[in-house]
């Protein structure tokens, strides 16, 4: 389990660590780049301060979208706090905010869990009506270091949505690797994953696969004070679909 979280000595203001990333994920009828720069802050040795700045492209348009995470990390082995999200339509009036908690824990010293509990609402117009969705949102996942530069994670998530246009729940799982390069600050990542909509407004399942490649600079390793919080997305499956 790493020790207690150690900033880089040439950070400043406190930086903890950045990364960029950039992916591709296929689905069965949609596709397109990923994009998300993210800093991680430490106010204090126990208070931080995470942001994420990503877009993401769909058949629809394309989706810029913020996160503010402020977490506590009274050791090495948890960290905790709130989340706020705020992501935006390219091109049309539609707006997605949501807020919650989040937590991430080491099971082990190869071994780590992440949960995350949401609620929002959207907002859009199609035809010239505009509809307001709330939602509520929950996901979490399992990851386990096989080795200093391999680790493997799983992933579910669900939304509901309940709303007189919206009867549904959206739930997927995913499965993913994480490929560290020796010595280097570059992270390979590749991952499949299934999703469905059931209820009133069900839609049929999709397969997906997505690769990636990420860049960090600052602290680096697998421990929790180098893990970020993933970012909320909770209406990506209305997105991809073109129901929002």
């Amino acid at each position: 389990i790493c020790a207690t979280p150690v900033l880089s000595q040439s950070a400043p203001l406190g930086l903890n660590f950045a990364e960029v990333e950039l992916s591709y994920g296929t689905f069965s009828n949609s596709g397109g780049p990923i994009g998300r720069v993210t800093g991680d802050f430490r106010i204090t040795d126990a208070l931080g301060v995470q942001l994420d700045v990503g877009a993401l492209s769909y058949n629809g348009g394309a989706l810029g979208q913020i996160d503010g995470h402020f977490y506590l990390q009274p050791n090495s082995n948890i960290k905790y706090g709130l989340f706020l999200s705020l992501a935006d339509v390219d091109g049309r009036e539609a707006t997605i905010g949501s807020a919650g908690i989040e937590m991430i824990a080491a099971l082990s010293d190869r071994t780590q869990i992440e949960a995350k509990a949401e609620i929002g609402i959207s907002s859009n117009v199609t035809t010239g009506i505009r509809r307001n969705t709330d939602f509520i949102a929950a996901s979490a996942s399992l990851s386990h270091e096989f080795s200093d530069t391999t680790t493997f994670y799983l992933e579910t998530a669900a939304t509901e949505f309940d709303e007189a246009h919206l009867r549904a729940v959206g739930y997927g799982v995913r499965l993913g690797v994480h490929y560290d390069l020796p010595g280097q600050p570059i992270r390979i990542s590749a991952a499949v994953g299934y999703d469905k909509m059931s209820g009133r407004d069900s839609r049929p399942g999709e397969e997906m696969v997505q690769l990636g490649v990420s860049w960090r600079f600052g602290a680096r390793g697998n421990g929790i004070s180098q893990r970020g919080f993933r970012s909320s997305k909770p209406l990506d499956q209305l997105l991809r679909r073109g129901m929002f």
